[in-house]
């Protein structure tokens, strides 16, 4: 899923013709409709991203807003999300991921992050593509290649013990 789109299908009820992962890039019928709902305010989408999908888990007293004593994994974007316009909304740019108070990912170039050390390499991450496995992208990779994903995903969400 691309956080990103969601936010800016919430805000703006369309989808992004200029985004290789919006229905409106992939087919044509979708490119001028408006989709049925009503406009999110920009704080909503996000905190329904957020504070509201932490309730729905029923895990908010651990996730879901930047307070003491909870879990807070972080993103910090290029632009304020809150001033981008409306169609940049899914174009932003992650400049720092933290994880668990870890950093995993620091955009190179970025002055006011260059004394943080990510866990991982940039190059190790280059690969690592918003591809689904039989998603838009996903349809077009050949089947040996499909299966080969899905066994390494089974692969790393296994359990630790052999099981």
């Amino acid at each position: 899923m691309n956080e990103f789109l969601a936010l800016q299908v919430a805000v703006t009820r369309k989808g992004d013709p200029d985004n290789a992962r919006s229905p409106a890039a992939q087919y044509p019928d979708f490119r001028n409709e408006t989709f049925p709902g009503v406009k999110l305010t920009r704080e909503a989408a996000l905190r329904s991203i957020t504070i509201e999908g932490a309730r729905f888990l029923r895990a908010n007293d651990q996730i879901g807003s930047l307070e003491v004593g909870k879990l807070a994994d972080i993103i910090v974007l290029q632009h304020n999300y809150f001033e981008v316009p409306e169609a940049d909304i899914a174009k932003q740019k992650v400049l720092l991921t933290m994880v668990g108070g870890d950093v995993l990912y620091v955009a190179d170039g970025v002055e006011d992050f260059k004394n943080l050390k990510p866990r991982y390499p940039n190059h190790l991450l280059a690969d690592v593509e918003m591809k689904s496995i039989n998603g838009f992208e996903g349809r077009k990779l050949p089947e040996e290649v499909r299966r080969s994903r899905v066994g390494k995903i089974r692969r790393r969400s296994g359990c630790g013990h052999n099981h």
